[in-house]
């Protein structure tokens, strides 16, 4: 490569900063501003958003983040990780942890947001294994280290471990991995970590040119002799027709069991919304409850309501001059007689109070349709014999 071709790489990394600058949150502008006016160290905008996005990606949600210049990072992933996660900071550096306690702390969020101020080795032997999502390490040579040495038991299976300024080129151009004379602790160190990701078989990992270096690492999901052999055995299996018999009454008999269960969870929903099943009444409950009372009075109206309307029927067809009188007399006994045949009933059983009134209503039904009979009949003389009427 030429000068000019560094010169355009140059140019294409103040670009895609600008850039990425340029359409970050309002929310994270302000929170920069003020880190870089309070001396804290900061990362490159491009690292800070794809930290962001690759956790995002991961659906992570425990994440730890590890040395200085990270405040940024912390800022924007505690909104993008999902409730009841969990987002820890380590450093030693106390200038950098008060920054990022003071933004915890005024941040409401079901996350949980924690910054320390610790060795990082020692924080690190604390947690539990296989636990997080996502560990970002920067900083010092020894953070490198102890990330190095601890940091992959504690990954989930899909976790990640990211360093960042694996160039080791941040506030020094000049030095770093690509330039040969550079023997200090952290070149070092960075030059182990690379050196480590390419030659362990149980990593697979990534060198990305963003910002000033990233590599990303992941445990490598590797079975077992023994396991990968079940797996081509089960895959290639040959299924004779009995076994196949067998294998469908199985599945047959785990949907019934479901459908069952599924009935069952319908019932008790019932039950908890009131709805419960109840059995029904025995005659004697249902002669005494008010229910049952209630629809033996409303069929005997229905009844009486018949035999009014059978009555007008039969006394349109009687002449206006015929003799009714005694027909009259023998319907308004046979009316007592029914009301004393139904108040004679109702003294043999015991009732409420509130059963007896709807007998003497029936009572009053039964002689108001006599009434009735004789107000019609007067009304069809009348209409026969104008004359009559008017004379009256």
């Amino acid at each position: 490569m030429n000068s000019d071709e560094y010169e355009s790489i140059s140019r294409s990394w103040e670009f895609i900063e600008r850039q990425v600058e340029s359409h970050q949150s309002r929310e994270l502008s302000r929170m920069r501003r003020l880190a870089k006016r309070a001396g804290v160290s900061l990362s490159s905008t491009s690292q800070t958003r794809f930290i962001t996005f690759l956790a995002q990606l991961l659906y992570a949600r425990h994440v730890v983040l590890i040395g200085d210049g990270l405040a940024m990072e912390a800022v924007s992933l505690l909104p993008v990780l999902p409730a009841q996660g969990s987002l820890v900071v380590v450093d030693q550096d106390l200038h950098g942890i008060s920054f990022i306690r003071d933004y915890f702390a005024h941040q409401s969020s079901q996350v949980k947001a924690k910054a320390f101020s610790a060795t990082v080795s020692t924080y690190l032997s604390h947690l539990n294994t296989a636990s997080y999502d996502m560990i970002v390490v920067s900083g010092s040579a020894m953070n490198y280290r102890a990330a190095r040495l601890h940091a992959r038991e504690l990954l989930s299976a899909h976790g990640v471990l990211v360093y960042t300024n694996v160039l080791g080129t941040a506030h020094q151009p000049r030095f770093g991995v690509t330039n040969p004379a550079d023997r200090s602790a952290k070149t070092v160190e960075l030059r182990k970590v690379l050196s480590s990701a390419d030659s362990d078989a149980n990593l697979d990992s990534s060198l990305l040119s963003i910002g000033t270096g990233l590599l990303i690492c992941s445990n490598r999901s590797v079975p077992k002799p023994a396991e990968l052999k079940e797996t081509l055995d089960h895959e290639h299996a040959v299924v004779t027709p009995v076994q196949a018999q067998a294998q469908h009454q199985a599945s047959q008999a785990v949907i019934e069991k479901a459908r069952a269960l599924h009935h069952l969870d319908e019932i008790l929903f019932a039950q908890q919304e009131g709805s419960a099943i109840v059995a029904q009444p025995s005659e004697e409950t249902q002669i005494l409850s008010p229910a049952s009372e209630d629809s033996r009075l409303a069929s005997r109206h229905s009844h009486t309501a018949s035999a009014q309307e059978a009555a007008t029927a039969r006394y349109e067809a009687v002449p206006a001059d015929a003799d009714t009188s005694g027909e009259f007399e023998e319907a308004s006994r046979s009316s007592e007689d029914g009301a004393e045949h139904t108040s004679a009933e109702h003294s043999s059983t015991e009732y409420t109070s509130e059963a007896q009134e709807p007998d003497e209503q029936t009572r009053s039904i039964d002689s108001l349709t006599f009434v009735t009979t004789q107000e019609l009949l007067k009304q069809k003389r009348r209409a026969q014999h104008p004359s009559d009427a008017a004379l009256s």
